[in-house]
């Protein structure tokens, strides 16, 4: 799996639990109007990958990290942005292992 391919799984994960929160990535930058709603702000981390199985089909293991930053509009509190936080944790649980076939 290449970076890209790698970014892009993770990208779909992260629009999956995210629903229709409109998320920046590099190079793709979000409009956000005035008065705004919520929106993310994702940027990758990568170490490079390694091969993972052998073989004609083999898979690849792309280490690294992934920053998602979540914004809020002020005066927002602390139930909305806590919410959000324990839906994306609960998806992401350490070590999980995303795919991409594309």
């Amino acid at each position: 799996m290449s970076q890209a391919q790698a970014e892009q799984a993770i990208r779909t994960a992260i629009s999956t639990v995210l629903g229709s929160i409109p998320i920046e990535t590099d190079n793709c930058p979000v409009s956000v109007p005035n008065g705004w709603t919520k929106w993310a702000q994702i940027e990758f981390l990568g170490s490079g990958s390694v091969p993972s199985t052998i073989g004609t089909n083999g898979l690849d293991r792309v280490d690294g990290v992934v920053q998602v930053t979540l914004h809020y509009p002020l005066r927002t509190g602390t139930t909305t942005p806590a919410l959000d936080f324990d839906s994306f944790r609960t998806a992401f649980p350490a070590g999980k292992v995303l795919t991409y076939s594309g």
